[in-house]
């Protein structure tokens, strides 16, 4: 199973997760300075991110472990790579594209030598989750008219 490590930034807060649910077993991470965490619960996000100055895409992550502890947002880009898409680092800059169509879905910006995502400062939102047959078009409404291949997925 793929996962991303992410945390909304400065707020333990679970609103950030449009659909989450326990882990049958905890998951221990290994922070750099030797301690470890437990993640308990994951989910799904989704990011807005400017590509332009006129244009957004939205990046929909799963899998998304929650780990109260962490005050950034952590994001692997051999995670993103199991999910399908492709991280281009050139210099202080980069993109993520979508692999199959090349589709550029984000920009990345480097600051004192870490890479950041360039984000829209998202809603806060969580729903409950049912399981029912539901077209894709709701979901493609739902997902704030995210392209119908990573609907689909």
């Amino acid at each position: 199973m793929s996962r991303f490590w992410i945390h909304k930034p400065h707020a333990p807060d679970e609103s950030s997760f449009f659909a989450m649910s326990e882990l049958q077993q905890p998951v221990q991470i290994q922070m750099a300075d030797g301690r470890i965490q437990e993640a308990k619960r994951q989910g799904s996000v989704i990011l807005t991110c400017p590509i332009s100055l006129t244009e957004e895409q939205t990046l929909l992550l799963t899998d998304v472990l929650f780990v109260p502890c962490l005050t950034k947002n952590l994001l692997s880009v051999t995670k993103l790579g199991e999910q399908g898409y492709l991280t281009l680092l050139r210099g202080k800059t980069g993109e993520i594209r979508q692999m199959d169509s090349n589709h550029l879905t984000a920009r990345i910006q480097s600051h004192g030598g870490l890479y950041y995502l360039e984000t829209k400062k998202e809603k806060s939102f969580m729903m409950e989750t049912k399981t029912a047959d539901v077209p894709t078009d709701t979901w493609h409404a739902r997902l704030g008219h995210l392209n119908y291949h990573d609907v689909i997925r």
